[in-house]
């Protein structure tokens, strides 16, 4: 499975035929669910790209146990303001992963949080 979703980063386009993106859209469902993290990680950096239509399950991957999963979830929604709110990243300011918190405060600024909110942010 790992393998099939670096193949998909590698064949994906936006312009791809209808099939072709129902199979790999397919693909990343399962990758969002799999056992290993490493493939759910990878499974997340393909959830958001256009044509797929899998970032709003994106968020769900936040609450991973594992590091790498939650640092590739804050990764993808960096830029993607629409999928979550600055409230519902808050929680990620106390990740025992010092990266997801890095990211966690990157994403925060991105949606207009300053120094102080993000301090406030960290207390509550």
């Amino acid at each position: 499975q790992a393998q099939a979703l670096e193949l998909a980063e590698v064949v994906w386009k936006p312009d791809l035929h209808p099939e072709t993106r129902c199979a790999l859209r397919a693909l990343t469902q399962r990758g969002l669910k799999a056992a290993a993290a490493p493939t759910r990680a990878r499974a997340v950096a393909l959830a958001s790209r256009p044509g797929l239509e899998l970032s709003a399950e994106i968020p769900l991957l936040l609450q991973d146990p594992a590091p790498e999963v939650r640092r590739a979830a804050l990764q993808t929604i960096v830029p993607l303001p629409q999928v979550v709110s600055a409230d519902t990243l808050l929680p990620w300011l106390h990740d025992p992963d010092s990266e997801v918190r890095r990211l966690c405060e990157r994403a925060l600024r991105q949606r207009g949080l300053n120094s102080d909110n993000i301090r406030l942010g960290r207390l509550i």
